[in-house]
């Protein structure tokens, strides 16, 4: 099939009135809209493969380089005079994605259902943010969510690094991601390392207000999920960056009405959102049984019994065909 490859490029201008470097991927006939957040250090130039296939299925995509990453960060010409590279904190990526939801609404589309994923540091995000927006969202999707590091940073480390954030909170240190921790795939952990907006580092308080997020969530805002927000996490079992067991603990946890979680045999986190990575089908991926409903093509199809089926189903469903197809 031939993917659309149509986006709308904007600089919008968000909250303490930074600028976003943004894409816009509008479905022909549309019946969601994802809002993405990309992982930390990266940016959404990383994922513009991935985009299209989503847009060509009917959900169209509202995506932007998140503050202090990405061209939000770098792009010399368009960014804003206070952003600079990893300069961001847990407090305003809650604010910025707040925006975002209500920017992609306005811009994509008023009263289709809003799905937010995120994928690594932004599964983080949107798993906190889920906990306190006050937007009407369809469904939240985590890609190898950043709740906990797969290998712990040492107490003392962390000690030090949050007395020092308080003081310096923007002082960029040294946040190497093991390149051959992220995929099998040699081309990709060449494309990583060669990305000139991929830089190893980040600001004290962007590092500190991360690690904190995970540890709360696990602690005390599972407590706070919407019963009636549905939530996809998907994770690889073999995550050398996030933690698997993180994520599940937090699934256990949660007393929504109605979440999945999804795991996959795969090495990295990164494997979860690239093409071509994996060889499961659609059909491996999901425990779809009889007890399930299963994927509907329409927004109007109702069950057996006459009942309108969840509205969240359909994209989230269509979502999931989609990564895996291209799995």
């Amino acid at each position: 099939m031939t993917m659309t490859t149509t986006y709308e490029e904007h600089w919008l201008r968000g909250p303490q009135s930074t600028s976003f470097y943004c894409r816009l991927y509008q479905a022909e006939k549309p019946r969601a809209i994802l809002v993405f957040l990309h992982g930390f250090i990266e940016h959404i130039g990383r994922f513009a493969h991935v985009f299209p296939c989503w847009q060509e299925h009917g959900v169209s995509v509202f995506a932007y380089d998140q503050r202090g990453f990405g061209r939000t960060a770098e792009d010399v010409e368009h960014r804003s005079t206070d952003s600079s590279y990893g300069k961001t904190s847990g407090e305003h990526q809650l604010e910025d994605v707040e925006w975002a939801v209500g920017e992609a609404k306005f811009r994509l589309g008023e009263g289709l259902p809003v799905f937010v994923m995120g994928h690594s540091m932004g599964g983080g995000i949107v798993l906190d943010f889920a906990t306190r927006t006050k937007h009407s969202i369809g469904g939240i999707i985590a890609s190898a969510p950043l709740i906990l590091q797969a290998k712990a940073a040492p107490k003392i480390a962390r000690y030090v690094g949050g007395k020092i954030s308080v003081l310096t909170p923007y002082t960029n240190v040294p946040a190497s991601v093991n390149a051959n921790d992220l995929s099998r795939d040699k081309k990709v952990v060449e494309e990583y390392l060669k990305d000139p907006l991929v830089k190893q580092k980040a600001s004290l308080k962007c590092i500190s207000d991360i690690l904190n997020r995970g540890e709360e969530l696990l602690e005390k805002r599972f407590a706070e999920w919407p019963t009636e927000l549905p939530l996809l996490i998907v994770h690889g079992t073999e995550d050398k960056v996030t933690s698997p067991r993180a994520s599940l603990r937090f699934y256990e946890a949660l007393s929504a009405k109605d979440k999945e979680y999804s795991s996959y045999t795969v090495c990295a986190s990164i494997d979860i959102t690239w093409s071509d990575r994996l060889t499961v089908q659609y059909s491996e991926i999901l425990d779809i049984s009889e007890s399930r409903e299963t994927f509907i093509t329409s927004l109007d199809d109702v069950d057996a019994s006459g009942k309108d089926r969840p509205l969240w189903r359909v994209p989230i469903r269509n979502l999931l065909e989609m990564l895996s197809a291209m799995y």
